[in-house]
Parts: C-alpha cells; structure tokens; sequence
C-alpha cells in the first residue's frame, strides 16, 4: 500500500489466491503470529490514508503458471 496505495485510491481492490490461510488472514484482519501481525497491522493501517477497501478472494487450483489478473472498482 504505501508504494501504490495512491494509484488505487478511493477503490475497491479484490485480489484473488490459492492461499486460503492468506485469504483468511486478510480478510479477518488478525492472526496468531506476532511477525504476520506486523504486516496485518501496516497494510489495514494504511488502506484507510488511501480510502483503499481491499478484499481478498481465494481460488482453489489457481497456479502460478495462468496470468496474474486484478480487478480494481471504483
């Protein structure tokens, strides 16, 4: 966020993974490990100074190989 939170800016950001402990993890804003905090902590602290509503939807079977794709909504 804080290297392209301006160019998403007053958007809705949905990612899509195959990680569902990602998925849930970012979604539910928390986890049990001190060091995945930190990083929770700084990206839910930062979508708000951009205005930036970011959801994180899981796909099981996606693998690295297929196109990365990003959907942004204003």
């Amino acid at each position: 966020m804080h290297i392209w939170g301006h160019l998403m800016a007053d958007k809705c950001v949905i990612f899509f993974t195959n990680n569902a402990a990602v998925v849930d993890i970012i979604n539910k804003q928390t986890s049990k490990h001190r060091s995945i905090m930190v990083l929770i902590r700084d990206l839910v602290s930062s979508c708000p100074r951009h205005n930036v509503l970011l959801h994180v939807k899981h796909i099981p079977d996606f693998t690295i190989l297929e196109p990365i794709t990003f959907h942004v909504f204003r």
